[in-house]
């Protein structure tokens, strides 16, 4: 059983993936680099529009999102974070 590190996304714009394909052959985006790689699970997701949130949340079968950073970290108590923001 491969161990997977747990990730946390801030800020779910552009760079984040909230525009790609989570799929892409190419990715660019973090979400979507994540995802793809094994040894990733995209645990949660932060940004200031719950709406953002949410619907990266969605794309990417993320079960912990929300506006308040430090409530989705301890409930997914993250081993890399990812800041994602300008």
């Amino acid at each position: 059983m491969i161990h997977k590190n747990r990730v946390l996304v801030v800020g779910c714009g552009k760079i984040a993936g909230f525009f790609e394909d989570k799929l892409a052959r190419l990715p660019y985006s973090h979400g979507s680099g994540f995802y793809q790689n094994q040894s990733f699970v995209i645990a949660g997701c932060v940004d200031c529009d719950g709406y953002k949130a949410r619907k990266f949340s969605e794309k990417f079968s993320i079960e912990a999102y929300g506006d308040d950073v430090e409530e989705i970290i301890d409930q997914t108590e993250p081993h890399v974070v990812s800041i994602c923001t300008p």
